[in-house]
């Protein structure tokens, strides 16, 4: 009888555990061999996605062909180089972030930019942990693939703020061995994060760039009084472009109704998309990558643009600076910006001064004698103005030139109303020596009061820019015209006048050859036509322009010192151009500041994103992209 085989038997229940052993090892085998596909091959999908975005941003700006020009032509221009950009964003790193409540925390500790055309990139790494007395000291290494998708002014803090969105996140580096597979709970929860909870708390980037909520004009006293007044200066951003090296912010001027300036219409159309509809302008431009098409379809888009900003006078000009920092106001923005000064700062300026003005009477009487007339003396006398006094009112807009290399010309009509001067009047009367025997000479002197008739004037004021400290700083200087003055005696100055010649009008005085009223006329007829001064050399006090430099800000755990090198301001027929290079470093607390620093209020924001012309709150949408 041969023997029976021998045979393994395994029970049921070993059978299943053997199973979901092998089920485990293979989950860890592929998890292993992805981690290992993605330490590789990290940036496939991220560069798909940018330049999906890239080809996106492109075809906008192409899409402005309908408008005749790259950038709103209206619009101030912002500009900040690559090299700013990268500048402030290195020296604001280390960037924080915690989750759970502080139970995971994140260190970016390096960053870098590119500014391509069409996005403003930026890739920062750093190390993820744990925190905790019991948490594992195991770190792991991140990378985020974010880009400056909006941008927001804040006055009352001093710097413009840049959001970055985060479109990819991954771990890289988790460890080695069991250690990496099982034991780093950072590069667990690192890992199993999704984009939107990066973006619920925006990472930001601190720009030491301030634009004021205004241009404020001191008090002026002395012989031109005027009060302290804010010229307002609310803008929105209206597009957002990103070429040649170059962030621009273009910025729309909000209409003043103090000012009398009627409301227009939000301009939504330099930033037409929606997150919904770039999101679906991506996938399709996602598609054209995968058919092979998309770098052609790139290079189409980009050649477009380029020759859209070659016919652009204020990209032009923009590139025709090298500064770090670079502004551009055209004719438009000034013109707007003179009207409102006009109506609102110089309305009701009142003068209050001595003008100086002197003028000599010598007028000769002539009586009837013998069937003609003859000379029977003179009235000699002086006629001083010691104190003119009135208010300007503004009957006009200006009209304004701009004058290379650094000044502008205002040209503005004003009325002279509600005036009155001090007049001082010696006067005598020398009659010949054949009429001084029945006619005697006599003085009279009295100070007396006259009004200013109501006339009008253009009033020229020559503005030179020239840069001071952070900022750029205008100068005015009003042409000194002759101005003619009409003016007539008050009543009771005329009455106390005749009454004074009356008294002469006698018959043992001067009555036979001294006419009262003919003398009256001849002076009246003086100070009418005959009073001239010359405008007060000053009707502004020197200004600054409402974008500087922040000379020291918070960014992170760091305090930032910005000072300016290299300031440049140029006068165009067209427009106003100036900027700076901006020279960063990095204080200690120490240094920042001799007293501990308070806490700012926060301030309004302006934001430049498609959102600020759309519905959605800029803040809340965690996607937007630079376009």
């Amino acid at each position: 009888m041969e023997p029976r085989p021998f045979r393994f038997y395994l029970s049921h229940t070993t059978r299943w555990i053997l199973a979901g052993v092998a089920l485990v090892l293979a989950v860890v085998a592929g998890v292993r061999l992805w981690w290992r596909l993605d330490e590789s091959y990290p940036l496939v999908q991220f560069e798909r996605s940018r330049a999906a975005q890239e080809i996106v941003s492109l075809n906008l700006y192409a899409a402005r062909e309908r408008f005749g020009s790259l950038l709103p032509q209206e619009d101030a221009q912002l500009a900040l180089r690559e090299v700013f950009l990268r500048d402030v964003l290195n020296r604001s790193l280390p960037i924080r972030r915690t989750f759970e409540d502080g139970t995971y925390e994140a260190i970016l500790t390096e960053a870098s930019l590119d500014l391509r055309n069409g996005l403003a990139l930026i890739t920062l790494r750093g190390r993820a942990r744990k925190l905790g007395p019991n948490a594992s000291p195991v770190e792991a290494v991140l990378e985020l693939q974010t880009h400056i998708d909006i941008l927001e002014f804040r006055p009352r803090m001093g710097t413009l703020r840049a959001g970055l969105a985060v479109t990819g996140a991954h771990v890289v580096r988790a460890g080695n061995g069991v250690a990496r597979s099982f034991l780093n709970p950072a590069a667990r929860f690192f890992g199993g994060l999704r984009i939107e909870d990066w973006n619920r708390d925006r990472i930001s980037l601190e720009i030491p760039v301030r634009l004021e909520e205004g241009i404020t004009f001191p008090r002026l006293t002395g012989d031109v009084s005027l009060p302290e007044r804010q010229i307002p200066l609310a803008v929105s951003v209206s597009a957002f472009t990103v070429l040649e090296n170059r962030l621009v912010l273009s910025l729309a001027l909000e209409p003043d109704s103090s000012s009398g300036e009627a409301h227009r219409a939000h301009r939504a159309e330099w930033i037409p998309l929606t997150d919904e509809g770039r999101a679906g302008m991506e996938r399709q431009a996602r598609r054209l990558y995968e058919s092979g098409r998309g770098g052609a379809m790139r290079d189409t888009l980009l050649a477009k643009t380029l020759a859209l900003a070659s016919r652009d006078a204020l990209w032009k000009a923009l590139l025709a600076s090298d500064r770090d920092i670079v502004a551009v106001v055209p004719r438009p923005i000034l013109q707007t910006l003179c009207n409102r000064i006009a109506r609102s700062y110089l309305q009701g300026a009142r003068l209050d001064f001595d003008p100086g003005v002197e003028e000599h009477l010598d007028e000769t009487l002539r009586v009837k004698l013998l069937g003609g007339k003859v000379g029977a003396g003179h009235i000699k006398g002086n006629l001083r103005v010691t104190h003119l006094a009135g208010r300007l009112r503004v009957t006009g807009d200006p009209t304004i030139r701009l004058l290379p290399p650094n000044g502008l010309e205002i040209a503005g009509p004003v009325q002279v109303l509600e005036g009155q001067g001090r007049v001082e009047l010696d006067m005598a009367w020398d009659p010949k020596l054949l009429v001084s025997m029945v006619c005697h000479g006599f003085d009279y002197s009295d100070t007396l009061v006259g009004h200013v008739l109501p006339f009008t004037h253009t009033i020229r004021t020559t503005i030179r820019f020239a840069a001071a400290d952070t900022s750029v700083a205008g100068s005015p200087k009003v042409q000194r015209d002759r101005l003619s003055v009409p003016a007539t005696f008050t009543d009771s100055s005329f009455v106390s006048m005749r009454n004074a010649l009356v008294e002469q009008d006698k018959l043992l005085k001067c009555g036979i050859v001294m006419d009262p009223d003919s003398v009256m006329a001849r002076v009246r007829k003086l100070i009418r036509t005959k009073i001239a001064f010359r405008l007060p050399a000053t009707l502004f006090k020197p200004f600054t322009l409402p974008l500087s430099l922040e000379k020291e800000y918070d960014a992170g755990d760091v305090r930032i010192a910005a000072s300016v090198r290299r300031p440049e301001v140029v006068m165009d027929p067209d427009y106003l151009r100036f900027g700076f290079m901006a020279e960063l470093t990095v204080r200690s607390a120490g240094q920042a500041m001799n007293e501990p620093r308070q806490p700012k209020p926060p301030g309004p924001f302006v934001h430049a994103s498609a959102a600020e012309l759309t519905s959605k709150p800029p803040e809340r949408s965690a996607g937007r992209r630079s376009d």
